[in-house]
């Protein structure tokens, strides 16, 4: 860039850059980064990310996921978990295993006890000691969260 009464141009800083000769640096976009000088901004590989003006891609903490380049991290969905950081993917608890969203370890997915708290209706609504009619999946949820749930 060239500043005001300024004979010569400067290199634009890290997260910024110029891809016009006497041009302005603009900002580098989220999911991109520059290094100084730059005439352009690189996009983050899979599995990082960055914010906007970054001088650098970050790798997705554990229990997220990108699999998308210049993507924002992902928590993983319930069942899943990842214990790595940089993830494309969540890896799978397996059958009959859960684990609450954004789980990070494999020690996070349980043995799911289908014994507990509510009584089928229709194969979709329950009902049990919370009041309403509810959906399988928030009802399971809500005993779940709950100690003293012992069913209906």
């Amino acid at each position: 860039t060239s500043g005001a009464g300024a004979g010569a141009c400067s290199p634009c800083p890290a997260g910024k850059y110029n891809d016009k000769a006497g041009g302005s640096c603009k900002m580098c976009q989220t999911g991109t980064f520059s290094s100084p000088g730059s005439t352009s901004c690189t996009t983050c590989p899979p599995g990082h990310f960055s914010g906007e003006g970054a001088s650098t891609c970050v790798p997705c903490p554990t229990g997220t996921y990108n699999p998308e380049r210049a993507g924002s991290c992902m928590m993983c969905p319930a069942n899943t978990y990842n214990d790595e950081v940089g993830a494309l993917e969540c890896k799978s608890c397996g059958d009959e295993y859960v684990s609450p969203e954004a789980s990070s370890s494999a020690d996070d997915c349980e043995l799911e006890d289908d014994s507990l708290c509510w009584v089928l209706y229709d194969d979709e609504r329950l009902t049990g000691m919370y009041g309403e009619a509810m959906l399988k999946e928030e009802a399971k949820s809500a005993c779940l969260d709950d100690e003293e749930c012992t069913g209906v």
